[in-house]
């Protein structure tokens, strides 16, 4: 998985529903991420 140290939640739906998210903490720490230049994903 790409992602940015942030990050863009979105969603799309054909019909009425119910959307719940929830975060916990404050996680500021990424150390779990490796870390890729652009130039370096050709």
């Amino acid at each position: 998985m790409i992602s940015p140290s942030w990050s863009i939640h979105s969603g799309v739906g054909t019909k009425a529903y119910t959307f719940i998210w929830g975060m916990v903490g404050e996680n500021q720490v990424f150390d779990d991420m490796d870390h890729v230049a652009v130039k370096d994903l050709r």
